[in-house]
């Protein structure tokens, strides 16, 4: 072999090493985004369940409170509703509707049944306890579907390439 020949093969070779790291490095750096927006959406729902708890808690304490309690109460409730409309735009951001639409529909819920005179339980209250419900339930969904869709694509990305690898074997 000659020395320019030599020379060629060694370039080529450090050319094939320089497209294979910056493969590497773009997969690592794709990979990095999905699991930091991974992260955040999962933020999102548990700044959502928080928000979703802390107006059941406080709608729950509010009745048993004297008048001086009603008034601090009701700014708790007024924060704890923001907290909870504020949470579920950032589900929307997201494209969690399903678990966001949940969430609204508590929040609206909450609206309704606060707007009804106190007394025995009534059907705004029902919805309000059954919207609570199904919003945990929703955003539970959520964020299960969030964690398992991580390692669903992986294992779908891996399935692929051995069904290419193996139609290409077979050809």
């Amino acid at each position: 072999m000659t020395q320019p020949v030599a020379t060629v093969i060694a370039g080529l070779l450090a050319v094939a090493a320089a497209v294979i790291a910056f493969g590497g490095v773009w997969l690592n750096i794709r990979h990095q985004r999905s699991v930091e927006n991974r992260s955040r959406a999962i933020d999102q729902i548990t700044q959502a369940v928080a928000a979703v708890e802390t107006l059941a808690m406080v709608l729950v304490w509010l009745p048993g409170t004297d008048a001086d309690g009603k008034a601090r109460g009701q700014l708790k409730v007024l924060d704890a509703l923001e907290r909870a409309q504020i949470a579920t735009a950032r589900l929307e951001v997201f494209g969690l509707n399903s678990a966001a639409r949940a969430t609204r529909e508590y929040v609206d819920a909450t609206i309704r049944a606060s707007q009804t005179d106190l007394g025995p339980p009534n059907e705004n209250d029902r919805a309000r306890v059954n919207g609570r419900a199904l919003a945990v339930k929703r955003l539970r969904e959520a964020r299960q579907e969030i964690e398992l869709s991580t390692t669903r694509a992986v294992f779908d990305g891996i399935r692929s390439r051995i069904k290419q690898w193996w139609t290409r074997a077979d050809d």
